[in-house]
């Protein structure tokens, strides 16, 4: 039996009948942090583990550090959730740096979040990476759990849902929202948990109040545009998106203007992966160097042109798609940023020696979902 598949429209629906009312009432939030910190109701089980050693990640806009063995992962950007229905554990895991910080040998720790739960994960914390369903209790095959993902990016979020069923997980598609103030908002949710200052849960409550209403409001900006398509993926809207939606928070996290032309490019080229009109002369303008410039930072950062990196992150979203969604290979194509789905899988089987379909059957047999 399938299990359905949820789209954006789910995910605002959720939002405007879940998250907001759950927020308002003054929902349990758990800082996923090493050790996590709690507020309301969620159990924490405290475990020996292994002291997990500093992995590199790759060098893309969102570095991703795997320990395969404990199947644990860790990213270099915030990952917010809410357990929509049912209930979960997630595993948190200790790296070398955690241990030296908390002054502790190695630990582990297993979160229970019933329904309603919201959680925020903050970077370089290893958390349970998928594969198997998010619980730890006995008899897994009767667990049941549906969780909404956001990955936040400095432009917005890329959000799933994952579902835990009889005993297996299933990702499903992924829906990319623009507003800039989620991470901002993100880091200063992660400094208010970390301080535990007086007064710090209604301020919480607040802040998640903020997020999960800019993020309504940015499902409802593309909900508004996905009968014009064509305007979607036009560069100078995607631009007016992230860039928009409510006062300027900047001020919450100045290490984000910090950033360097490479990061900052390869964040945005992030964001703009499904926009087949992309030039890196548009990308250049946007950041006010020359595209030559821009050129000799990207070979000088990343080893690669501006247009073989836009080409790399293209072919990394496509391959996570077709291994967690349930979309065609023409619906794939036009989210990476193809204008047809011969040119995709014409690209895609030069970089991988497969097509699209193959290895989408391999993964069928032998991959295992992330979260």
């Amino acid at each position: 039996m399938r299990t359905r598949t949820f789209t954006g429209q789910q995910m605002q629906e959720a939002l405007q009948d879940l998250l907001v009312p759950w927020v308002d009432g003054g929902v349990p939030f758990v800082l996923l942090d090493t050790p996590p910190r709690v507020i309301g109701e969620n159990r924490v089980t405290h475990q020996p583990g292994p002291v997990l050693p500093v992995h590199r990640g790759v060098g893309t806009s969102v570095r991703v550090q795997n320990w395969t063995e404990e199947n644990l992962n860790a990213l270099s950007v915030p990952y917010f959730g809410c357990v929509t229905e049912g209930e979960a554990d997630l595993v948190i895991g200790t790296t070398a740096a955690n241990c030296r910080q908390n002054k502790i040998e190695g630990s582990k720790w297993i979160v229970q979040m019933p329904q309603g739960s919201m959680f925020l994960v903050p970077p370089g914390v290893p958390i349970a990476a998928g594969g198997s369903v998010h619980w730890h209790r006995p008899d897994p095959e009767n667990a049941y759990s549906r969780i909404l993902w956001m990955q936040i990016h400095q432009g917005g979020g890329n959000c799933h849902f994952s579902t835990s069923t009889r005993g297996q997980l299933r990702s499903h598609p992924y829906t990319f929202i623009y507003n800039k103030n989620l991470l901002p908002l993100a880091f200063a949710l992660i400094q208010e948990m970390q301080n535990a200052a007086p007064y710090h849960q209604p301020v919480v409550h607040y802040q998640l109040g903020l997020m999960v209403r800019y993020m309504q409001r940015a499902f409802e900006a593309v909900e508004a545009l996905s009968m014009h398509s064509a305007s979607l993926l036009h560069p100078a809207i995607l631009s007016e998106m992230a860039t928009s939606s409510g006062p300027d928070l900047h001020w919450l996290h100045p290490a984000s203007q910090t950033q360097s032309v490479a990061e900052r490019a390869a964040s945005l080229i992030e964001e703009r992966l499904r926009d087949t009109s992309f030039t890196v002369e548009s990308l250049a303008q946007h950041l006010q160097i020359s595209p030559s410039q821009l050129n000799r930072i990207f070979r000088r950062e990343y080893n690669s042109s501006v247009m073989a990196f836009v080409q790399e992150r293209r072919l990394e979203h496509a391959r996570q798609l077709l291994a967690e969604s349930s979309f065609s290979i023409t619906q794939v194509s036009t989210h990476c940023g193809y204008g047809s789905a011969s040119a995709f899988i014409k690209a895609f089987t030069r970089k991988h020696g497969l097509t699209p379909v193959q290895f989408r059957q391999r993964q069928y047999t032998n991959a295992r979902p992330y979260r």
